[in-house]
C-alpha cells in the first residue's frame, strides 16, 4: 500500500465490478472490503469509493424493489441498501444519513408487520432503529435519540423472550441498553 491508497492494479476490482452485469451482488462487498482499508490508512479516497460502490447497490436495489414490490427479499435488500448509506454517511459526517436510516426503518417495519412471528425481521427493525438512535444523537437530537433506543430495547426483549439462544439478538440487546444509558446522562 502506497501512502495509505490502493495500488492501481487493486483497484482493478472495482474496474471489472462496473464492467460486469449491473445487478451484480458484489458490489456492496466491495465497499465493505474498501471501508475496511479506509479504517486500516483512513484515507478518505478509500471511503469514498467505498460509498460509490454502497450507491450503486443502492441503485440497484431500489429499481428491483420498484420492479417487485411484494417480493420481500427485494425490499429487504432495498432497506439494506439503505441503512448501509445511513450509516456510512454519518460517519462522513452528512447530516442525510438520517433520511436513508429513517427510509430503511420504514421499509423494515411494513416487513416485520407482514409478519410479526419473523424474529430477524424483528431483529432487523431494532438495528435500524439502534442506527437512526445514533444519527438522531449525533445531530444532539438527544429526545429522539433515546425514543428510538427505547423502541430498539422494547422490539429485542420481546424477541429475546421467544429465542433465548441468539447471539445476535444479545449482542444487540447490549448495544441498545449501552445507547440508553449513555442517553440518559447530560449531553457533553
Amino acid at each position: 500500500m502506497e501512502g495509505g491508497k490502493l495500488p492501481p492494479a487493486r483497484l482493478r476490482s472495482c474496474r471489472l465490478c462496473r464492467a460486469r452485469s449491473p445487478v451484480s451482488a458484489d458490489l456492496p462487498y466491495i465497499g465493505y472490503a474498501l471501508w475496511a482499508i479506509g479504517d486500516l490508512t483512513r484515507d478518505r479516497s478509500n471511503y469514498d469509493a467505498a460509498f460509490t460502490h454502497f450507491a450503486k447497490s443502492y441503485e440497484i436495489a431500489r429499481a428491483a424493489a420498484g420492479a417487485e414490490p411484494t417480493n420481500t427479499q427485494a425490499q429487504r435488500s432495498l432497506a439494506t441498501s439503505l441503512s448501509n448509506l445511513g450509516e456510512k454517511e454519518a460517519f462522513l459526517g452528512n447530516p442525510a444519513a438520517g433520511d436513508h436510516n429513517l427510509e430503511a426503518l420504514e421499509v423494515l417495519q411494513k416487513i416485520a408487520d407482514t409478519d410479526p412471528a419473523n424474529l430477524e425481521g424483528q431483529r432487523d427493525v431494532a438495528e435500524v432503529q439502534l442506527l437512526v438512535s445514533a444519527a438522531c444523537r449525533q445531530l444532539s437530537e438527544r429526545d429522539e435519540a433515546r425514543t428510538h433506543s427505547r423502541i430498539a430495547a422494547e422490539i429485542l426483549e420481546r424477541v429475546q423472550q421467544l429465542d433465548p439462544a441468539s447471539a445476535e439478538t444479545a449482542t444487540l440487546l447490549d448495544r441498545a441498553r449501552q445507547q440508553m444509558k449513555a442517553l440518559q446522562s447530560p449531553a457533553p
